[in-house]
């Protein structure tokens, strides 16, 4: 099982980092976050499983820090689960030291999205 660590868009002016995990088990993408004020306060677990067919799309954005896993989802339920604020898509932060692994994770989702 592949597993990446990923970071979302801090919350409210940076006060709340948002933190987590990803991997494929065969039948959903399984995203797990941690919120957590300041880092270390008030922290909270989601865990959000995704069908493939649920996403209209998949891709890997490599950038010079930090890589982009891109998910489209197919309907806005998926955004309102995830916590933090996405307009349309959502962007895991992978560091670029881990793109093998993101690589890997998004084959293997995209790999399901065409022959479920």
């Amino acid at each position: 099982m592949t597993v990446v660590a990923f970071k979302l868009n801090d919350l409210h002016a940076g006060l709340t980092e948002i933190k987590g995990a990803a991997w494929f088990d065969g039948e959903f993408l399984v995203l797990e976050t941690e919120t957590a004020l300041f880092g270390e306060f008030n922290k909270k677990q989601h865990t959000v499983k995704i069908e493939p067919a649920a996403l209209s799309g998949i891709r890997l954005d490599r950038r010079i820090v930090q890589d982009h896993i891109v998910l489209f989802p197919k309907t806005r339920t998926l955004l309102d689960a995830l916590p933090g604020d996405h307009l349309g898509e959502v962007h895991l932060k992978v560091w670029r030291t881990k793109r093998a692994l993101a690589e890997r994770l998004v084959s293997e989702v995209r790999h399901q999205m065409v022959y479920g």
